[in-house]
């Protein structure tokens, strides 16, 4: 049987049985058959997207001082 077999047991090694062993093994051969999708593509669409949206973004274009739920109330400064 020798040390694999005696790991492996009736129950499957750290106690996964061999079907889901199979289904694991076939979901990632399935993942590899896949075509990849380019990072070049990824960061330029990525790229247009962030420009797109630059309008929308806080750190991009700071909320004015009165809407910000954030500030610094200075309540208490102001009441010494």
């Amino acid at each position: 049987m020798g040390f694999y077999g005696s790991l492996w047991g009736s129950m499957g090694f750290y106690g996964v049985s061999m079907g889901q062993v199979s289904k694991a093994a076939a979901e990632l051969l399935s993942y590899c058959d896949m075509g990849g999708y380019g990072v070049s593509k990824a960061a330029a669409e990525l790229l247009s997207y962030c420009e797109a949206h630059a309008g929308e973004d806080p750190l991009l274009a700071p909320v004015p001082t009165a809407e910000n739920p954030f500030r610094d109330k200075k309540l208490f400064c102001a009441l010494l």
